[in-house]
């Protein structure tokens, strides 16, 4: 999946479902991660107040749509 920008946040998921959330500034800072459990080769998409995360075998919302 590619990267996507939330905010000032930069989120990636890798193709074995690990979830990491790090800045989006010139400063490093890793602010947490979350294994899916699952395949993902899907791109998180970012709404206004949650993110959609698409894995091989479900659909995710996290936050309030």
């Amino acid at each position: 999946s590619s990267p996507v920008i939330a905010g000032d946040k930069l989120l990636g998921i890798s193709e074995s479902g690990s979830l990491v959330v790090i800045t989006a500034g010139s400063k490093f800072e890793k602010l947490g991660s979350v294994d899916l459990q699952d395949l993902t080769r899907a791109t998180p998409v970012v709404g206004k107040s949650y993110l959609l995360v698409r894995t091989n075998s479900r659909l995710m919302c996290i936050g309030k749509p």
